[in-house]
């Protein structure tokens, strides 16, 4: 066993929150076992990054993720045990952007594939010096801001270009979006 910041990881990983239908704690399941077994809800988060224009900052995944390596993504992840989603939010979009912000939430979703069943709270954060971004590139090859009415454009027309759960985040939410 070893801790990894305050949360407990057993030989191969990390342990996400299990839920049921109404997103009440039922347990806790290893990240491999949720995004194999559709059964097994856990929690996550997505995180609409904006500039002070409005703009969304779309991130490319990295080509050694795990999961749509190489697709355009929004800042995403899951709560540790015992982490609430706003905390999630912030803590991830600190990971992967390198910048620690407020969030506000904006939505609630359930998300179900072939491979995992996902419960996740929508959040818009505000990042006011695009400068101060240092994204991660173990997770992220790039990162690009782009008006929200693009956005929703290229979800349309080129949407195995993005990550599905991003797709279904960005077509419900984009248009949402105030530009400057």
């Amino acid at each position: 066993m070893t801790f990894i910041g305050s949360y407990l990881t057993i030989s191969m990983g990390e342990y996400f929150i299990v839920v049921d239908e109404n997103d009440r704690i039922i347990g806790k399941a290893l990240r491999s076992e949720c995004h194999s077994n559709p059964k097994l809800i856990h929690r996550g988060i997505y995180a609409i990054p904006v500039n002070s224009r409005g703009q969304i900052l779309l991130q490319k995944r990295s080509m050694n993720k795990d999961t749509n390596p190489g697709r355009w993504e929004i800042v995403g992840g899951h709560n540790k045990p015992g982490e609430t989603y706003e905390k999630a939010a912030i803590r991830e979009i600190k990971e992967e952007l390198g910048v620690k912000v407020g969030v506000r939430k904006i939505g609630k979703m359930r998300f179900k594939s072939r491979r995992e069943s996902e419960i996740d709270e929508i959040f818009l954060c505000r990042i006011q010096d695009a400068t101060k971004i240092k994204f991660n590139k173990k997770e992220i090859s790039s990162v690009k801001f782009y008006e929200p009415k693009e956005v929703l454009k290229m979800v349309r027309t080129k949407r195995r270009s993005f990550s599905s759960w991003a797709a279904f985040v960005l077509e419900k939410h984009a248009g949402k979006i105030k530009t400057t």
